[in-house]
């Protein structure tokens, strides 16, 4: 019975690892989008190859089908809202570096990840429309950079990375509890 408990005990440690690296991971995308608005693709691919290689050397052959099929169900699914321009192409390399770790349970995050973005979203809408009040309270005009610049090609646009990021942290916890 000591040699399962231990047994248990070295998995969970390791499932913990996996997770903090992963929010690690999707922290510093987030961070590489804040800054740039692009997720590099070189950060992604290695990603996807850290995945894959802890698949396979955790799971055997099993773990890199778990693993190929995490990487492809974000491509599968938001495919649409690629083409729509709902979505960046970077967010959905992100999603499936991620599933490469964590297999289809991909699709968990996925859904975290919206329902955080759509509560970010909320939060850059009702702060826009203050900043707009304010702005014309203070008859000034609006002088900054970035997505808050009236001539920039990113008005009106956030990062969906950092709701990526939230929907991993919603993830490990309830994967946790």
């Amino acid at each position: 019975m000591k040699d399962g408990n231990v047994c248990i005990q070295q998995k969970q440690r390791r499932v913990v690892k996996i997770f903090i690296t992963l929010v690690a991971y999707t922290g510093i995308a987030a961070v590489f989008d804040i800054k740039t608005w692009r997720i590099p693709n070189i950060y992604v691919i290695c990603g996807m190859m850290a995945g894959i290689l802890k698949a396979v050397l955790f799971q055997g052959k099993h773990g890199l089908c778990y693993s190929i099929i995490g990487m492809m169900l974000p491509v599968a699914v938001l495919f649409v809202l690629f083409l729509l321009k709902a979505i960046g192409g970077g967010d959905i390399k992100l999603f499936s570096a991620i599933g490469s770790f964590i297999g289809a349970d991909v699709g968990f995050i996925m859904l975290y990840s919206f329902i955080a973005g759509g509560i970010l979203s909320f939060i850059y809408l009702i702060s826009s429309v203050v900043k707009s009040n304010t702005n014309r309270i203070s008859n000034s005009k609006l002088i900054s950079a970035g997505e808050n610049n009236m001539n920039s090609p990113f008005k009106g646009k956030i990062h969906f990375s950092p709701a990526i990021l939230i929907g991993t942290i919603w993830y490990a916890v309830l994967k946790h509890m």
